[in-house]
């Protein structure tokens, strides 16, 4: 693999996560705690992370978000997060799994909520209405979408289809 297409700017971070430069800097210092190995590297005047250390940093969002510090969810993320070969493609299905895996082990399991939220996408797939990206980001419960024209999450296959407003739209499909 192309080690540009396996690198991602530091600077582009904050944004991801909605939050401070520093909050991503923290962030990464305690996975570097951890792992010596999980450090940016630096070309020019900017620095950039590997697909490993984003899946890292994701799972840690997550966490962060249900209330963890972020030494907890430093520790979290590299206890459960597959390691893998930086020349290995991501497999966001991979990613999104190990996601809601942690999730499922720090919050009570809702049932209802998981039916209603499962009915709530087949009606959409039924009556082919589309969501925009920050719909979908916030029925998926994921900060932001992860790259890509086609996504799978809870049996459904989410599709690029056009816009909304200033956003893209998605189609919902029942796989």
């Amino acid at each position: 693999m192309d080690a540009e297409l396996d690198e991602i700017p530091v600077a582009s971070l904050p944004d991801r996560y909605g939050v401070h430069r520093s909050q991503v800097y923290t962030r990464m210092d305690a996975l570097k705690k951890r792992d010596r190995n999980l450090i940016p590297t630096k070309r020019g005047k900017r620095s950039f992370i590997t697909r490993q250390m984003l899946e890292y940093l994701d799972g840690m969002a997550a966490l962060i978000q249900q209330g963890q510090t972020t030494q907890e969810a430093a520790d979290q993320v590299l206890r459960q997060l597959p390691t893998r070969r930086a020349d290995s493609p991501v497999d966001m299905r991979q990613v999104q799994s190990s996601e809601l895996a942690i999730a499922a082990q720090n919050t009570a399991f809702d049932f209802e909520q998981l039916l209603s939220k499962l009915r709530g996408l087949q009606e959409l797939a039924d009556q082919n209405w589309w969501l925009s990206s920050s719909q979908l980001a916030q029925v998926l419960e994921l900060e932001t979408l992860p790259p890509g024209e086609k996504l799978e999450f809870h049996g459904f296959r989410f599709s690029k289809a056009g816009t909304h407003g200033t956003e893209t739209a998605w189609k919902v499909e029942k796989l």
